[in-house]
């Protein structure tokens, strides 16, 4: 067998420790650059060939790239753009790429976060000498990437900078380095070395994992290294957060006794790991540390710790009597949590065997993640004493039939029941008062839901492919619904009140068993492809208040013969009515003075009734589309 031993030994380490104060002095004197510290006044475009290049520009004089569209496999980023210098790289601006090569100028201070979001063939890239800052995922997914050379310049590498880089075997960190978050090299499959330039003198390296050495914190186990046991230095207090992240290889993992943290999802991912032991200085852990450990049955607790215990393998929290971890290899079918526990803690939860949970009527919290993908769950009852649901707390439990919120819950978190595919009835509190988006998105067993009065947005995705859904009945108090709120669903017939003002992208989209719609006069914005593909609806009711019909409102609705556009409405945007072909009568307003030249397209029934010398009339004689005045037939009463 394979093992490590990180040993305590202070001369193994080349690098000595900062101080805090050096750090706290650096750290006021060069503040890193973020887009929160100007304003963006303008923006523009510049293309080189075929590559388009989307600039901001920021009240300081200074640019900053955020998106990139072309078919170039070696790209050099221009240095500025009409007289403003590019400072960064901005959120995804390279997200999906297809380039291979990337030069950076010098003038570039800033990656942001997600700029190289899954650039999979991406192999090589030249950083500017003058970066300062890696944001989070900056390089996430960029499998191709076999080496990268940081310049000496670089301050910051944020959360996950480069995790996913399967290919990235060797890297060097620069002398100047100060900030490392958390672990940036997550689930690089075949990293092997990591190298520190000297005079680095805030990480160091144990047998190769990189250690934070103020914190005295094991910051990332290259995953690359084929150890089964490894053994951790006294020296080290703080596991840090995804340190140990799908380290497959490893099988024993021992905490030295000076251990005093554990950060949130440590060891996540290390499947074949059976069972660890949990030191007697622990005092803190943060989320699940054994997320997706798929073999571990048992947790360990010194009986001489005072803040943490175990009892038949699960990890608890002591003084907030929180359930922090069920091991996930446990094959139990059911598990009842022991009374006086209070709160469910994030992510406690990941397994696939267990069927039935109870759960005592001393808990209160049912934190985020807490029964994530437990797949095989169908029966777990919700105590009268719970006031919070988690965001995803219930997220894929596809076997879960029904459920009741009790009343205390005033709020449910986002993707709370997201694809409980099997989930039939559930019943929401009359108190309710916020529901979180995406909340039951993919529930394709429930065929009825009853909004709370009191309920004022629907955020986005609520119901979203919940095909099962026929009935809905929504509250007097709804002011919002939010983007594909309802797309894909099943509905015939739904009722929006008085009172609603807004119906977001593709909030309906899809419906392909709804009829008819009525539009309340409260209602002021329907945005882009509201009731696209609503394939059957037949019949539109449009009252005053809206002002503009916008991209694809109605498009491809296949069905709908008629539909008269209110006087409020001044414009009809790009594909309002493409593919509407059942279409024969539209009345349309002298109010619209707007009509985009694709709005009607493929609309070759239709029948315009227009006013005379309105912008109407004018755009369908423009088009060779016969038309009708309102008053075309007023001779004959």
């Amino acid at each position: 067998m394979n093992s490590i031993c990180l040993f305590h030994n202070p001369f193994n380490y080349t690098k000595q420790v900062a101080t805090g104060v050096m750090l706290f002095i650096f750290l006021l004197l060069c503040p890193i650059l973020t887009p929160a510290e100007s304003q963006i006044v303008d923006k523009d475009i510049f293309s080189v060939g075929a590559d388009y290049f989307y600039y901001n520009i920021f009240d300081n004089g200074d640019a900053e790239l955020y998106r990139f569209s072309g078919i170039s496999d070696s790209l050099t980023i221009p240095s500025e753009f009409d007289g403003h210098p590019v400072v960064g790289i901005g959120f995804q601006a390279f997200k999906n790429s297809s380039i291979k090569e990337v030069i950076m100028p010098d003038t570039v201070k800033r990656i942001g976060e997600s700029a190289f979001l899954d650039c999979t063939l991406l192999t090589e890239v030249k950083l500017s000498n003058s970066l300062s800052y890696i944001g989070p995922s900056a390089f996430v997914g960029c499998r191709s990437l076999t080496s990268i050379d940081l310049p000496d310049s670089l301050l910051t590498i944020d959360d996950e900078a480069f995790a996913e880089c399967h290919a990235l075997v060797e890297i060097t960190l620069p002398p100047n380095l100060e900030n490392i978050g958390d672990n940036p090299f997550e689930f690089c499959t075949a990293l092997t070395t990591i190298n520190i330039a000297p005079p680095n003198k805030k990480y160091g390296l144990l047998n190769g994992m990189l250690c934070d050495l103020t914190e005295r914190k094991l910051i990332s186990y290259p995953q690359g290294l084929n150890y089964e046991t490894v053994t951790i230095s006294r020296w080290v207090k703080v596991i840090g957060s995804a340190a140990f992240s799908l380290c497959v290889g490893v099988k024993e993992i021992i905490l030295p006794d000076n251990v005093v943290e554990i950060e949130d999802y440590a060891f996540n991912s290390c499947i074949e790991l059976t069972s660890i032991q949990i030191p007697d200085r622990v005092e803190r852990i943060g989320k699940n540390p054994f997320r997706y450990c798929s073999k571990l049955t048992n947790i360990g607790v010194s009986v001489d710790n005072d803040y943490f215990a175990e009892i038949n393998g699960v990890l608890y929290e002591k003084s907030t009597k929180r359930l922090i971890a069920y091991p996930m290899g446990k094959d139990e079918s059911s598990f009842s949590v022991p009374n006086g526990i209070r709160i469910i803690g994030e992510g406690s939860f990941y397994c696939s065997s267990l069927k039935s949970i109870s759960l005592p009527d001393t808990i209160s919290h049912i934190n985020e993640m807490a029964f994530m993908s437990c797949t095989q769950l169908t029966n777990i009852e919700i105590p009268e004493a719970v006031i919070e649901i988690g965001a995803s707390a219930f997220s894929e439990c596809s076997s879960l039939t029904e459920i009741s919120i009790p009343e205390g819950v005033l709020q449910l978190g986002e993707e709370a029941f997201y694809h409980c595919s099997s989930l039939k009835s559930i019943q929401l509190p009359e108190r309710m008062n916020s529901i979180g988006a995406a909340a039951f998105c993919g529930c394709d067993s429930l065929e009825s839901i009853k909004i709370p009065e009191g309920i004022t947005s629907l955020d986005y995705f609520f119901l979203s492919g919940s095909d099962g859904v026929k009935t809905i009945v929504l509250p007097s108090t709804l002011k919002t619904i939010g983007k594909n709120a309802f797309a894909g669903c099943s509905i015939q017939t739904i009722e929006l009140p008085e009172g609603l003002e807004f119906i977001g992208d593709g909030a309906f989209s899809g419906c392909v068993s709804l009829t008819s719609i009525s539009i309340p006069s409260s209602v002021k914005t329907i945005e882009n492809g509201a009731f696209a593909d609503c394939v059957i609806m037949t019949n539109v009711s449009l009252t005053d208040g809206i002002q503009s019909i916008e991209r694809s409102t109605f498009a491809r609705c296949y069905s709908l013969d008629t539909i008269n556009i209110p006087d409020s409405v001044q414009s009809i945007g790009e594909n309002a009515f493409e593919y509407c072909m059942s279409l024969e009568t539209i009345t349309i307003p002298k109010s619209v003075t707007s009509i985009d030249k694709s709005a009607f397209s493929e609309c070759s029934k239709m029948s315009p009734i227009v006013e005379k010398g309105s912008y109407a009339a004018e755009y369908f004689k423009a088009l060779g589309i016969k038309y009708v005045y309102t008053d075309s037939y007023d001779w004959l009463k």
